[in-house]
């Protein structure tokens, strides 16, 4: 499928639940640890230092590919799909503790 038709696969197509169950056994998460996007760096040391290992990284170690700040200046215009998307996407966000 192309870019464009996103949105109504999204719509037509897409079973939370199906993903919901990719990592979770009876609906409870199945991983020991997760590791947050936006903690990458302490998260794999975190697990290196659990591992027993010495290593550790740096961000230098990561390439920056973009690097933007977000400022929330997209809600306006698309509070329907924010809150499509809330709701397809509820257990994650509530686990995760994520907001749009």
């Amino acid at each position: 499928r192309r870019f464009h038709d996103f949105d109504i696969f999204l719509t037509d197509e897409y079973d939370a639940e199906q993903n919901w169950g990719i990592y979770t056994l009876e609906g409870v998460p199945a991983c020991d640890y997760y590791i947050r996007h936006e903690n990458l760096i302490e998260g794999v040391n975190h697990v290196l230092q659990t591992l027993g290992m010495d290593d550790s990284i740096t961000a230098k170690d990561f390439p920056k590919l973009r690097k933007t700040k977000r400022n929330n200046v997209y809600k306006p215009y698309y509070k329907k799909e924010i809150s499509y998307y809330n709701k397809i996407f509820e257990k994650e966000l509530d686990f995760f503790d994520y907001k749009f």
